[in-house]
């Protein structure tokens, strides 16, 4: 699935304002607690008979034939099952079990009959006992005879359930057609919900056969994974509804079962006729684009599998509640409207850009996951690594910047999950909670990573050989089921052992990257004309004596370039670094700089000797062009979390990011945005945040000034890019040039749209956001109603989404907390839940919104709690803990712990009591870090604050001085003082921006369970 990267992403809370990116892969539930190592594929079959989830592997089943009657009118929101299932039994037994979780039936609606019983007679084994497992969601069917080994049985039931509203199972979802709500059924069975809508074996590694019948009325279609078959007659025993019959599907996992029943319009590409796009009949024109697109993603994957997706059709359904983001089911992928929906002058170009990586992400699971399937939910990655990596190598032969995006938005992100607290690629998960919670950034950001490393190790030839080696081997020998070692198999069935370090395998040298967590550090020294090289795990705590933790390393292959070659476009690894950690490298004479990981294709990061660092500096300084866009990115994002973590010290990313004056592509400045609006926020209100603010001024306004005089029109893709992210970052900053233009276009907007019949006026949609945002952030309460009203009435998904954001803009205490109030859903034109993290880093991202929510939440929890989710409550909690930071805020939350009674009183109190610790720590990091950066910017290097609480002076050969706000230049001489270094000790290494991914992802995961 793609939780929306995720999606989120996410975007962490310091540039949310700025991007809205859906960095998350497919699965909105992300990021717990660390489940421990992972499984080996030959103690599966121990783990199995050890972990009580797990069902038996006893009975393997072979088909499933489902009957189903929904009813979504006259409020009955429920639905009946018929379901047979073929079952081969593999050892005697008498007893089944398999997976169920709040459906109803009983002892005597189960029928188990043998599948070959002669022709007029039913031969049955009666059942003697049924039972209810609640916590390990099955079902225990006892026979009074046994079950034979060898022999096939048709086991039968017959079962209710409840259509809810939960997005998860067979739910249901609403739209409104005028004043009338129109009701719609759809499923959505990843990770374990398949059980929720039908008694099944809800493992991936049973892989079996669905026939489907579904009821609906003459008003409804209805959609499945394999093509409609046949439609009955009315039936009179259904109210005279009719059955629509669909083909068996082929083998597949359950979670990749489907259906829907809607009223929805249906488009179909003209090329091939295999791509269906359904929608709301008002919306349906808006999926133009995608149908048109889709067929050429499946060649483009079939290319370069070589196999043509193997089924008839492939549908893209635009769900209007969806809280997954999208999901693969097998020919049926489901969708949030905003990502497969786009409008021509309406939606942005980074819309249009989603639209295809989404979809390329669900088209790529068509082969790598549903194709093949991983045999448990330890290997995730197998499917979500492959997707996260396909979404963004399929729309780059459009000659889209994608791979040059995926590291700033996927590879840099997973380096900020993977410091030490999250679990490995290989996982060892058990229970759905658990399950759930691998759907990560792990899964899907790292993983995606690490197969961009070995692509480029291998190189794209054995690359792509090896995983079409992978794939066809699986459905050969393995019946579409793979662990690792099925890939590393593919991989290395042809590889040159040339590519691997001496004396090592494929295994080898990967299960280094994905049997255990983190990542390393590489530090770089010059010693005469070499280069010294060493390995370490990268930590944001060290050991007393000042190193990381030495336990952990890793097979890295190394690139590099020097100023000497300037050739940042070949990525063949130059040398293996591996267990002995340390390589020295001759170099030669004469060499100014070296900047190691070529476009960063390795999963790590690196740290220079101080004269690199200033090397690096002034290159930047003087020739920033010469250096690839993505390490430019690199080193910044680099220098500023070393820095953060206290590994530098902050004159280095300081002096580093001085060049950006001159910069004008958005791969460093997506980069630029985070790091220095983290800082600015940290720091507001405060001395060193007028600094910090004020050089950031300096370099967006350069930007501003260049992107601006471009005429709308003739601006390329990246120029479109750096405008929807660069523009609203001048109009926040108080350019007056950016927030005198876009109050304007605002003004004009709010006119149009007043009027009886409102219409928009047409200006450029990828600076539409700064217009909403900015004339928002300006306007009273009155304005934001009107902009909220046309919020609820707009169709447009992107443009709804849009709107959504820039509501949260606003200054206004009153209009801040009644943008908290539209979460309740005590109103028809509420905001649906699956949006509820829309808002949330909307408001977090606001100056202002801190204290708005705080407000709220004080004089509203006990309301929340009883129409919201907690867990949703709990999430905004949680969010403070990054944006607030004065004792008035600690003070204020302190004494509303004191007070907190009712229903989730002890669990409120916990989080609030982790939220004042987040913000104790926050400001005893800002107690630290203030006197250090103030140094860079005074120059007063006579005393300063150690981590430890001490004074100390300390040398460096980074200038200090401050870099200009208006033009770049090269770093000044060496100063014989500067800023320490802050050792890492206890709660120093707890920076903020950590915490504000920790903390994002946390509450957009809490949203749904």
């Amino acid at each position: 699935m793609f939780v929306s990267k995720f999606l989120l992403f996410l975007t962490f809370l310091s540039v949310s304002w700025a991007w809205d990116i859906p960095n998350y892969m497919d699965k909105p539930s992300i990021y717990t607690e660390d489940t421990g190592v992972s499984i080996s594929p030959q103690h599966e079959a121990n783990f199995m008979s050890e972990n009580p989830y797990r069902l038996p592997d006893n009975i393997k089943p072979l088909s499933y034939d489902l009957k189903i009657v929904p009813e979504l009118d006259n409020n009955s929101f429920t639905f009946s099952g018929d379901l047979t299932i073929r079952i081969h039994i593999i050892n005697t037994s008498d007893e089944i079990v398999l997976n169920s979780h709040q459906l109803h039936f009983h002892d005597h609606d189960i029928n188990i009959t043998l599948d070959d019983s002669p022709i007029g007679q039913e031969y049955k084994i009666p059942v003697s006992n049924l039972t209810f497992d609640t916590v390990y969601q099955q079902a225990i069917i006892k026979t009074e005879k046994p079950l034979r080994q060898g022999i096939v049985y048709h086991l039968r039931i017959q079962y209710h359930g409840v259509l809810t509203t939960r997005m998860l199972g067979f739910y249901r979802s609403w739209y409104y057609l005028g004043n009338e709500t129109r009701w719609l059924g759809s499923t959505q069975f990843e990770s374990t919900f398949a059980r929720s809508a039908f008694p099944c074996f809800d493992e991936p590694r049973f892989r079996s056969t669905f026939k489907l019948r579904i009821a609906r009325d003459s008003s409804r279609s209805t959609i499945s994974n394999m093509r409609l078959e046949s439609t009955s007659n009315p039936d009179p025993s259904i109210r005279d509804r009719v059955w629509d019959v669909y083909e068996e599907s082929p083998a597949m996992a359950t979670y990749l079962f489907a259906f829907s029943i809607f009223d929805f319009a249906k488009l179909t590409d003209d090329a091939t006729g295999r791509v269906n796009v359904y929608a709301q009949n008002v919306s349906i024109a808006e999926g133009e684009f995608i149908v048109n697109e889709a067929p050429t993603i499946l060649d483009i994957l079939g290319n370069y599998t070589n196999l043509t997706y193997p089924l008839p059709k492939i549908d893209i359904v635009a769900v209007p509640d969806f809280n997954a983001g999208a999901m693969e089911n097998w020919g049926m992928t489901t969708y949030r409207e905003k990502y497969v929906l786009f409008k021509e002058n309406v939606s942005t170009t980074l819309d249009k850009q989603w639209i295809l990586a989404i979809v390329a992400h669900e088209f790529a699971h068509q082969w790598f996951g549903d194709l093949v399937t991983p045999s448990w939910w330890d290997y995730t990655w197998l499917n979500d690594g492959f997707a996260t990596y396909f979404e963004y190598y399929v729309p780059t032969l459009c000659e889209w910047r994608m791979m040059e995006q995926f590291v700033v938005r996927e590879l840099q992100p997973a380096l900020l999950a993977d410091e030490g607290s999250a679990h490995p690629m290989n996982g060892n998960v058990s229970k759905p909670a658990e399950i759930d919670a691998i759907f990560d950034v792990i899964s899907y950001n790292k993983a995606g990573s690490v197969l961009r490393m070995i692509r480029h190790f291998l190189g794209e030839v054995y690359y792509q050989k090896g995983l079409q080696h992978y794939l066809r081997h699986a459905l050969i020998h393995d019946s579409g089921t793979v662990t690792p070692h099925t890939l590393w198999h593919g991989l290395g069935s042809k590889l040159s052992l040339e590519l691997l370090p001496n004396g090592t395998s494929l295994e080898d040298v990967v299960s280094t990257w994905v049997d255990q967590d983190g990542f390393p550090l590489l530090t770089l020294s010059r010693k005469d004309r070499n280069i010294i090289i060493e390995q370490s795990q990268y930590s944001r705590s060290v050991q007393r004596d000042g190193r990381a933790n030495q336990d952990k390393s890793w097979w890295i292959p190394l690139t590099f370039t020097t100023d000497k070659e300037l050739n940042f476009a070949d990525t063949t690894t130059k040398v293996w670094l591996g267990p002995e950690k340390t390589v020295e490298i001759q170099m030669g004479d004469g060499l100014e700089w070296i900047i190691l990981n070529i476009q960063q294709i390795g999963y790590y990061r690196v740290n220079y000797d101080q004269e690199s660092w200033k090397s690096l500096a002034k290159a930047l300084a003087t020739n920033h062009t010469s250096i690839h866009p993505i390490n430019r990115a690199h080193l910044l994002d680099d220098a500023f979390t070393l820095a953060t973590s206290g590994k530098i010290g902050y004159e280095i990313p300081l002096t580093l990011s001085g060049y950006l004056t001159k910069e004008d592509d958005f791969i460093p400045w997506f980069v630029a945005i985070k790091h220095y609006g983290g800082l600015i926020r940290r720091f507001k209100d405060t001395e060193v945040g007028k600094h910090l603010k004020e050089t950031y001024k300096g370099f967006v306004e350069s930007a501003f000034t260049r992107l601006a005089a471009i005429n709308e029109s003739d601006r390329d893709y990246s120029q479109r890019l750096a405008t929807s992210s660069l523009f609203p970052q001048a109009c926040s900053l108080g350019i007056e040039k950016c927030e005198s233009h876009f109050i304007k276009l605002f003004e004009d907007w709010l006119h149009a749209v007043s009027q009886e019949p409102s219409s928009e006026p047409a200006f450029d949609p990828d600076t539409k956001y700064t217009t909403l945002c900015t004339g928002v952030r300006a306007a009273n309460h009155s304005v934001w109603e009107t902009v909220w009203d046309y919020y609820v009435k707009t169709d447009v998904s992107t443009e709804k989404s849009l709107l959504l954001q820039a509501l949260g803009c606003s200054q206004n205490n009153e209009s801040l907390k009644k943008y908290m109030a539209k979460l309740t859903g005590t109103q028809p034109d509420d905001i649906r839940t699956q949006d509820y993290i829309m808002v949330q880093r909307s408001l977090m991202a606001n100056p202002s919104g801190g204290q708005a929510v705080l407000e709220y939440l004080i004089d509203n929890y006990s309301n929340l709690l009883q129409l919201l989710k907690p867990k949703t409550v709990f999430g905004f909690f949680r969010a403070l803990g990054v944006v607030l930071q004065t004792d008035d805020d600690y003070n204020k939350l302190s004494n509303f712990h004191g007070t907190i009674q009712g229903n989730y009183s002890v669990e409120l109190k916990q989080v609030v009591n982790a939220t004042l610790n987040h913000i104790k720590k926050n400001q005893d990091w800002i107690k630290v870090y203030a006197p250090l950066i103030l140094q860079f910017y005074t120059g007063d290097t006579s005393s300063s604050v150690t981590p430890g609480g001490s004074t100390s002076q300390t040398t460096t050969s980074i200038s200090t001085s401050k870099p200009p706000v208006t033009s770049a230049t090269s770093p000044g001489t060496p100063s014989n003082s500067s800023t320490p270094k802050p050792t890492s000790g206890s709660w120093i290494n707890k920076p903020s921006l950590l915490l504000i991914f920790i903390v994002s992802f946390l509450t957009y995961r809490a949203q749904f369970h």
